[in-house]
């Protein structure tokens, strides 16, 4: 064999064993420390964390994204399909699935998932969530068991502004008259009585509204996302009235929901871009 041939058959060689490393069984195993380790995939075995830790680790970036967590708490928002709020004695988190079951408010559930953030806020992706069995309740602490036997109605916004997550999500009865000062296809509006300004998600009530408009507005207490909502059973326009006088608030005050529906506070400064919403 010529030294030409020779080099052309190593040639060959090199390339085939390369492959079969590439494509094939390694040739060696991989040393101890490079081996990763297995996540835990089953969820039964996931133990339960609070809310707060969960929290606190991710904006420390000291959990990992892919790690499965498992979180118990009480629901506090739901939209079926979609997501739902829950909270246990630590705080609130959001969990996010097109398999979201249907329950009631206040339902102690176990949650598990993956962590992530969108927007600034933090919520677990990928969700799967089941309704805790009775003898599992005690790990929330007593968060349902707060609840008082009967509820009072509440008859103005500033009542319902002062429920804290938990107490809003009791679904204390409300009856009250106001002015709407926003509404935004049929199903958000914020109105605003003599005492406060709040925020109504109108999912199954529809009514043509506007600003000026006084109604009357029978339903329940809300969480929300970011303060306490009316979530209406029925909505009834009972006549006009001036739009209230806004006070001035910060932008800072605005970014952070502090001023959330509150007197519809209003905003100047300069217009850098605009974009028109979906109707």
């Amino acid at each position: 064999m010529t030294l030409k041939q020779t080099g052309k058959f190593y040639a060959l060689l090199t390339l085939a064993v390369g492959c079969l490393n590439l494509f094939g069984q390694p040739t060696s195993s991989p040393p101890a420390s490079a081996t990763t380790p297995l996540a835990v995939t089953e969820p039964a075995n996931v133990p339960v964390r609070n809310i707060a830790s969960l929290l606190h680790e991710w904006s420390n970036r000291s959990l990992p994204s892919n790690e499965l967590v498992h979180v118990r708490g009480a629901i506090l928002d739901q939209r079926v399909g979609e997501y739902l709020a829950i909270r246990d004695e630590t705080g609130t988190i959001l969990a996010v699935s097109p398999q979201t079951p249907v329950v009631k408010m206040q339902t102690v559930v176990d949650v598990w998932g993956v962590v992530s953030e969108s927007l600034n806020r933090v919520y677990i992706k990928q969700a799967i969530i089941r309704v805790a069995d009775a003898g599992d309740n005690a790990d929330t602490n007593g968060l349902v068991s707060q609840k008082p036997a009967t509820l009072p109605v509440l008859t103005n916004v500033s009542q319902i502004r002062e429920l804290s997550s938990l107490q809003a999500g009791w679904e204390y009865p409300i009856k009250l008259r106001a002015v709407v000062t926003l509404a935004y296809q049929q199903k958000r509006l914020y109105i605003q009585d003599a005492t406060a300004g709040i925020f109504v998600r109108s999912r199954l009530v529809r009514v043509d509204l506007k600003p000026g408009d006084l109604v009357e507005i029978e339903g329940a207490s809300n969480p929300g996302w970011f303060a306490p909502i009316i979530a209406p059973t029925k909505i009834t326009v009972v006549g006009t009235a001036p739009l209230p006088n806004p006070p001035e608030v910060s932008l800072f005050q605005m970014a952070n929901a502090t001023a959330n529906g509150w007197k519809s506070p209003p905003l100047s400064g300069d217009c850098t871009s605009q974009r028109s919403l979906p109707k």
